[in-house]
């Protein structure tokens, strides 16, 4: 997986903090960043690998299309697709604080640091592996 967000989950209602901020984002936005970096700072990113398009909305003309109509089309995902990368990354996270939870215990519990260090190494690879270690 890449660590570059290839898209952003937002949770509604928005917050009024998170309101203001894209207020203050498109009130005084350069012609730079500073949209995407309001939007980041709202919501979630999401670095999975790509959805499949299931459709473009023509910027200019406001009709949904299939095939790619201009360069200001902004891509449709379905969103039974989106819950359910959200899901599988969801998943990621609880299996990974399990190993988190493990190494805590291993130090905690370890007064000998090269068997600490052991059992550490070790849930970590397993963790990083998914599993297949």
């Amino acid at each position: 997986m890449s660590n570059k967000p290839t898209g952003v989950f937002v949770r509604f209602p928005l917050s009024e903090a998170a309101r203001e901020l894209l207020v203050d984002a498109a009130a005084f936005g350069k012609p730079d960043d500073s949209h995407d970096k309001a939007i980041l700072a709202i919501g979630t990113p999401v670095t999975g690998g790509e959805l499949e398009v299931a459709a473009y909305d023509n910027c200019r003309s406001g009709y949904l299309s299939r095939a790619k109509p201009c360069t200001e089309s902004i891509k449709l995902v379905r969103q039974s697709d989106a819950q359910a990368q959200i899901a599988a990354l969801e998943a990621e996270v609880v299996r990974l604080r399990h190993h988190l939870e493990r190494i805590d215990r291993l130090i905690m519990g370890n007064s000998d640091p090269v068997m600490m260090f052991c059992g550490i190494h070790a849930s970590c690879t397993k963790a990083l592996k998914g599993g297949a270690a």
